[in-house]
């Protein structure tokens, strides 16, 4: 089971139980395609070039749960902004392989409430929050 993972922005911090931790990086490559002429279409084709400009996009895709309203308040604070102006989003990830602190934004959440009413035994009913959110690494554009 992966690592609990804390997310901060401002005065707002929040802990998410993980399920499960995507961690991807993708590289955006310039393909340029070498033209066939019609005059050496018999020797088939002649291939790509690859130009690799080495622009990595890491998105982190998170599932988990956190276990109360007022966490998933500052979840949403953070979301908002986390009541500074501008700036990133710290996100701490113990089992990151490279990094275990990571810088960037929350591109997308998802809060599901899910709860557990057993009327014969109160003392085991719970709330909880399904969270789902994609993070990805980066830092602010300049003018942005």
């Amino acid at each position: 089971m992966p690592s609990n993972i804390t997310i901060a922005k401002g005065a707002f911090t929040v802990t998410i139980q993980t399920d499960s931790v995507s961690d991807g990086i993708k590289n955006q490559l310039l393909v340029l395609p070498i033209p066939t002429v019609s005059q050496n279409q018999a020797d088939g084709a002649d291939g790509n070039q690859v130009a690799d400009l080495l622009r990595l996009t890491r998105t982190l895709l998170i599932k988990g749960y956190i276990n109360s309203n007022s966490e998933k308040s500052d979840l949403m604070n953070i979301v908002d902004g986390g009541g500074v102006a501008g700036g990133v989003t710290t996100l701490t990830y113990s089992e990151g392989g490279n990094k275990t602190s990571f810088e960037g934004y929350l591109q997308s959440v998802l809060v599901t409430q899910e709860s557990s009413d057993e009327p014969a035994s109160p003392t085991s009913d719970f709330l909880k929050f399904t969270v789902t959110l994609t993070f990805i690494e980066g830092t602010r554009m300049a003018g942005a």
